[in-house]
């Protein structure tokens, strides 16, 4: 153990709280030679006396003896499942040492690839297998005998267990199920975190890039260079830089060029994220750009590699979803497939209005009627008009006629 970092952190300790040696030492109930031990390093507190320091002073023992903790996470199904790559952004994290899954999180997955979730689910295994053959150190599943209950009880227990396994660790559960932000957890290094938490303690930014390299691979995936471009990466570019001039990351860039092998190189980098939108005019993430270009082959590939099919555009039309883009360009296609792989058709963006609407509004007769049964009719923009309201409006005689029928 390093003696010299715990006498540097006893001392700023005592510093910290404008005490001499002498006073530092009565509150600990100790001599003041052995404070001045301490602080030249030449030994170090016992348990009893982390104990005192922690008692008085609020230090953990971590702290003190300048432990570093590892952190550990253990995942939920419905994290997995509504965004599988989440196990890309832990993997590619430098300060997370392990991920692990419970075996009954596998057998939900495995259910729903076979009944409700298809598609998401599918995904969900398929990144889970690749993940664990390349990174068998860091990603793991674990099996715990005595697990019972229901099935995120069962979760609970493992993620306990883990706990428990690694005292001197942190350990996070990461979920997005209220349920598991309801339940007991009495273990000190075990949290509840959500994915909205997970984003702030947690994200992913340029700290540690190389700004150079990170034009140079932009410059090289504009020009649609996959080899220069990976080389550029490897030298410390930012995957997720955005260009000052185009306000494109790389992977949007990718994208606007209909580049398939970039795009999808780009995509399944660990330190990716597919869903960061570009700080152009509208604000879209990569999925939406891939519809505007009508390039279903791109949407599948970032799909795939695990972007957010209901990501948000962040600009002037706030909200606006892949789905409502392609109600609203009547590419029906694209609006099948979508709903086909878990988009809500109830989503409404700044304006109120949900793809239903806008395939209304632009009279993308096909469109609505496909969303229309799907839908909730009831829903009001902030006008306060229903998507029937704009199908009068639009006085398209397909539309109201369908309306009128439906």
């Amino acid at each position: 153990m390093n003696f010299e970092n715990t006498a540097k952190e006893i001392l700023k300790i005592r510093i910290s709280n404008n005490l001499t040696q002498d006073e530092f030492a009565r509150k600990l109930d100790v001599s003041r030679p052995t404070v001045s031990n301490w602080e030249l390093a030449k030994c170090i507190p016992t348990t009893e006396q982390i104990m005192k320091i922690n008692d008085v002073f609020h230090v953990s023992a971590n702290e003190i003896l300048q432990i570093k903790k590892s952190t550990i996470f253990v995942l939920d199904t419905c994290v997995i499942l509504n965004r599988p790559r989440i196990i890309n952004q832990l993997l590619g994290n430098e300060n997370i040492s392990q991920i692990i899954i419970p075996d009954t999180v596998i057998s939900e997955l495995n259910y729903q690839k076979d009944h409700g979730q298809k598609q998401q689910a599918w995904l969900a295994m398929v990144t889970i297998e690749k993940f664990r053959k390349e990174y068998p150190h860091k990603l793991s599943i674990v099996h715990e005998e005595n697990a019972n209950g229901i099935n995120d009880q069962k979760i609970i227990f493992a993620a306990t267990q883990v706990a428990k396994r690694n005292i001197h660790s942190i350990v996070y559960m990461l979920t997005n199920d209220v349920f598991f932000s309801l339940a007991e957890i009495k273990l000190h290094n075990l949290e509840v975190l959500n994915l909205q938490d997970f984003e702030e303690k947690f994200p992913i930014n340029a700290n540690g890039f190389n700004r150079e390299a990170s034009f140079r691979f932009f410059a090289e995936v504009k020009a649609g260079n996959i080899k220069t471009a990976k080389i550029a990466l490897s030298k410390g570019a930012n995957p997720n830089f955005i260009h000052p001039e185009s306000g494109y990351t790389p992977l949007i860039q990718a994208v606007r060029n209909r580049d398939k092998s970039m795009t999808e190189f780009i995509a399944n980098h660990p330190k990716t994220n597919c869903d960061l939108c570009d700080e152009a005019k509208y604000r879209l993430p990569a999925i939406s750009h891939a519809v505007q270009l009508g390039e279903m082959a791109l949407v599948k590939t970032l799909v795939e590699a695990g972007a957010d099919i209901d990501c948000q555009s962040q600009g002037k039309n706030r909200g606006n979803t892949a789905l409502m883009i392609s109600a609203w360009h009547g590419k029906q296609d694209f609006v099948q497939y979508f709903y086909q792989n878990g988009a809500c058709p109830n989503q409404q963006d700044s304006n109120g209005f949900t793809a239903l609407i806008k395939a209304c509004i632009k009279k993308q007769v096909s469109c609505a009627k496909f969303l229309y049964p799907l839908t909730d009719p009831k829903i009001r923009s902030f006008e306060g008009l229903t998507a029937l309201d704009y199908a009068i409006k639009s006085n398209n005689t397909e539309l109201l006629n369908f309306f009128k029928e439906a």
